[in-house]
């Protein structure tokens, strides 16, 4: 298995291992500081792949539009008009995700994406192995947001 794969296996799985932890009375808790919710940051991880990887890619959106709705860059939750989808409907999306990728990638991760997409003007993902490499060190960001939230939601 390609190491690609293998990062992404061991940090869905850290992902998972957390969202498991997660108890439902803290998942919309905003406190101050934070833009948004655990809820929000577990889902817009899978925003973020299904963006990046599967349609840049040309595979197409494998989430409900729902998500990309209520989780993508510069949503917030206090702007839904919508109902969020259950913490056991992103757990399983999450699950199904990392498997999907690995499934759909193997043996392309050199191929180049349809259309590169430029990261902070300073980056450009051009190959799926550019995408998925980045949504692994996006995912580890937004544990760090996580694992700060879960200290904050907890002691209130």
């Amino acid at each position: 298995m390609d190491k690609v794969f293998e990062q992404l296996h061991f940090f869905r799985g850290f992902t998972l291992s957390n969202i498991q932890k997660l108890k439902k009375e803290h998942a919309d808790i905003q406190p101050v500081g934070f833009s948004n919710t655990l809820r929000w940051n577990y889902a817009h991880i899978l925003t973020a792949y299904d963006g990046l990887v599967f349609q840049l890619s040309g595979k197409g959106s494998k989430l409900d539009p729902k998500y990309m709705e209520l989780f993508s860059q510069g949503t917030r939750p206090s702007e839904w008009k919508i109902e969020a989808p259950s913490l056991e409907e992103i757990t399983a999306e999450l699950e199904k995700q990392g498997k999907l990728i690995i499934e759909t990638f193997q043996n392309s991760l050199d191929e180049k994406l349809i259309q590169p997409k430029e990261i902070g003007g300073a980056f450009k993902l051009e190959t799926v192995r550019d995408s998925i490499i980045f949504c692994i060190w996006h995912e580890g960001l937004h544990q760090g947001v996580i694992n700060g939230l879960t200290r904050v939601v907890t002691t209130i």
